[in-house]
């Protein structure tokens, strides 16, 4: 399968798929076609909503064809800059345990861990020595930083630990 692939959604919209895995490469690509969007928009353009690998672009099917259109984006998606568009970044306190916690105990015992070590996997950054941790009152307390983009939809890139669901009580 090659990429950009464009499906119809409906009359009134299409997804451009740039890419099938969930790669930073993948998502740069998107989110330089949603800047390019946003920059200069088509003629009966309503909006653009990015995933990690796709977006979605919906359009006034009166002002704009769906073959004419996929051309264009195709093109527009081939040619682009994909360099990621300067962002701020942002720092979110994670609180473990205590009254924002209540679960930590229950989870840490059901997988045979200690708190402290269920906190230390479900948190790498934290594993690894790079954030300090508060202990006292059976609360860990430590800030983590998100890189968040400001640019175009608000849309942002950021590590989904996907790789730590399972272990730290989320789906997998």
């Amino acid at each position: 399968m090659s990429f950009p692939r464009v499906l119809p959604v409906g009359d009134a919209a299409l997804t451009v798929e740039l890419g099938d895995t969930l790669s930073p490469a993948t998502n740069a690509r998107v989110l330089s076609l949603d800047r390019d969007l946003a920059l200069a928009p088509f003629e009966g353009f309503r909006e653009a909503v990015p995933s990690h690998r796709s977006l979605l672009v919906l359009f006034d099917p009166a002002a704009a064809r769906f073959g004419a259109l996929a051309n264009s984006l195709v093109a527009r998606a081939t040619r682009g800059d994909t360099a990621p568009a300067p962002g701020r970044l942002h720092e979110v306190e994670v609180v473990y345990g205590g009254e924002s916690g209540p679960d930590l105990a229950d989870l840490a015992r059901e997988r045979g861990l200690s708190e402290r070590d269920l906190v230390d996997q479900c948190d790498p950054a934290q594993a690894a020595g790079q954030q300090d941790v508060d202990g006292h009152q059976g609360q860990h307390r430590e800030p983590v930083l998100v890189a968040a983009q400001e640019a175009g939809h608000g849309e942002g890139q950021y590590d989904t630990g996907e790789d730590q669901d399972d272990l730290c009580g989320g789906p997998g």
